[in-house]
């Protein structure tokens, strides 16, 4: 009896530490990361920057929920206070998990940002046929469809979130949609009503009040002239809250901002303030060059037969200083994949040259 006592005893303490331990532990995924408290005030008036999209791949949802939440980290502690989560599915892969071993990625960035004060939009889905056929209003009509199903199910799962502010449609526009004079107005039309169903289904399966945004970019083939008259156009009655506006330098390599950068980000702008729509702008991050057969590691990544890696922060504070008379808000795309220390050599070293900026160091 007296051993069964001392059992009891034994057990009833390793009760209470366990206890204890679990307490700890789910005590600590709710509280706020331990990064710098005014980390988003410096970031806004030492960078400039102050959000990121975030590109998820299907493989990232092979990342453990520690390699996301060092992710997670690193994009919060260069001041990134907004998050635009680009799809939440890509053709037939969707970003939520069909696996048990996999991580929600999505739940992963809410999550975090929950507790850290950062605003998400979360995107819907992206269509690949959009590229080609974005006046085929068959196609038009099918990506409306894929969206109508989604939207409800991400809500639902992802709703509850206080950082679920809002909703990144991904279907980008350019300047060089609009170039065919002679069906001009059917285009713009057939877009405009595509958009507005899109934000109309956004709103409607939100149960509070939430932002809608969508973007585009421009490849310099049409005058600023024109692209202010056409987006105006096509912006009309859309209900976006939001425009966001790529600057082109990963992908065009600008050199001449005021020739080649300013005039369409002015005309952006009037088209925008004419609809009463906030612009935003997007810093590339990245640097677009031909493919080579040689990679070092950590470094060049391809896609589309491209190549793609991290920008330097000189030609970020360029770009910094060509977006911001026109836009209230710059975030750049993309943080999570050029700006990540865990990713390579040259993302850490682009990293440490934000934050040490950031810090004033």
């Amino acid at each position: 009896m007296k051993n069964f006592k001392s059992l009891q005893t034994k057990l009833g303490v390793l009760f209470i530490v366990v206890s204890s331990l679990l307490s700890i532990t789910a005590a600590a995924s709710n509280v706020p990361d331990q990064v710098e408290s005014d980390i988003f005030k410096k970031a806004e008036t030492n960078f400039g920057i102050t959000g990121s999209f975030v590109q998820i791949w299907a493989d990232h949802l092979n990342m453990s929920k520690e390699e996301w939440q060092k992710a997670l980290r690193a994009l919060h502690s260069l001041g990134n206070q907004t998050l635009i989560i680009q799809y939440s599915k890509f053709n037939k892969y969707s970003m939520i998990p069909q696996k048990s071993e996999q991580t929600d990625a999505i739940e992963q960035i809410l999550s975090y940002a929950d507790q850290n004060g950062i605003d998400v939009y979360v995107g819907t889905a992206f269509d690949s046929r959009w590229i080609v056929s974005y006046n085929d209003t068959k196609i038009l009509t099918e990506l409306s469809v894929i969206n109508e199903d989604l939207l409800p199910v991400l809500w639902n799962r992802y709703g509850k979130h206080k950082s679920f502010v809002g909703w990144y449609i991904p279907f980008e526009t350019m300047d060089w949609d609009f170039s065919d004079l002679s069906i001009f107005n059917t285009d713009v039309f057939n877009l405009r009503y595509f958009f507005q169903r899109l934000v109309n289904d956004c709103r409607s399966v939100s149960d509070r009040k939430v932002k809608v945004m969508a973007g585009s970019y421009f490849v310099g083939r049409m005058t600023p002239n024109y692209v202010e008259y056409s987006y105006t156009e096509l912006l009309k009655n859309t209900g976006l809250d939001i425009f966001l506006v790529q600057d082109g330098f990963g992908v065009r390599h600008w050199k001449k901002t005021q020739k080649q950068v300013a005039p369409f980000l002015e005309a952006f702008k009037s088209a925008c303030d004419a609809n009463h729509i906030d612009m935003w702008t997007v810093a590339e991050s990245f640097e677009m060059k031909e493919t080579v057969d040689h990679f070092e590691k950590g470094g060049l990544e391809t896609k589309m037969g491209l190549a793609f890696s991290p920008t330097t922060l000189p030609r970020l504070q360029m770009q910094v200083e060509a977006d911001k008379p026109y836009s209230s808000k710059i975030v750049q795309f993309d943080g999570f994949h050029y700006m990540n220390p865990a990713r390579g050599e040259d993302r850490a070293k682009l990293y440490d040259d934000v934050r040490s900026l950031i810090l004033g160091q």
